[in-house]
């Protein structure tokens, strides 16, 4: 799926914009969607949280757009994607489109192996800096010349990524 090369290349250009160390490969893996949404919510563990998301067919989330496309797992320190995004895969855009999805992840693996787990109050806060890191590869690396550009192609936008790195308020 990713060559080691690949995935070391990745790494050290993480660490050249964030000064963390370059750790060892970490493993990467594909799992069916089903599967990486049962891992990615939590639905072992039913609350009033996730009961909807759980319970919410992926045929839906896909009819929605909502598809996870890729995690890292710190309890394995695994990165898992969703083998039907790889499996369907067929021109050069998608697979820069993968390394990048690659590159979120492997840097909430560094931020893991750094300890950076331990220093937010929740965990969405770790992804500001995965979606900027993710946003600046596709601009400085793969050349995509307009900002708004490389977002679209993220599919996603400033707004929604600081959404998705605030921590909900609990009453």
């Amino acid at each position: 799926m990713f060559s080691k090369s690949v995935i070391m290349s990745l790494m050290i250009w993480i660490s050249s914009q964030t000064g963390y160390p370059i750790p060892e490969i970490p493993n990467v893996a594909l799992m069916p969607p089903q599967d990486l949404k049962y891992l990615t919510y939590h639905c072992w563990n039913i609350t009033p949280m996730n009961r909807t998301v759980c319970n919410t067919p992926v045929e839906e989330d896909e009819k929605r757009g909502l598809v996870i496309q890729a995690i890292f797992n710190d309890h394995d320190q695994t990165i898992y994607f969703n083998q039907d995004v790889i499996e369907n895969a067929k021109t050069n855009l998608d697979e820069v489109l993968i390394r990048g999805m690659l590159l979120h992840e492997l840097v909430h693996y560094m931020q893991y192996l750094n300890g950076d787990f331990d220093t937010v109050s929740c965990r969405r806060q770790l992804e500001m800096k995965a979606y900027k890191m993710q946003h600046r590869w596709l601009m400085d690396m793969q050349g995509v010349p307009i900002p708004r550009v490389a977002w679209d192609m993220m599919g996603t936008n400033p707004l929604t990524v600081l959404m998705l790195s605030t921590c909900p308020r609990l009453h």
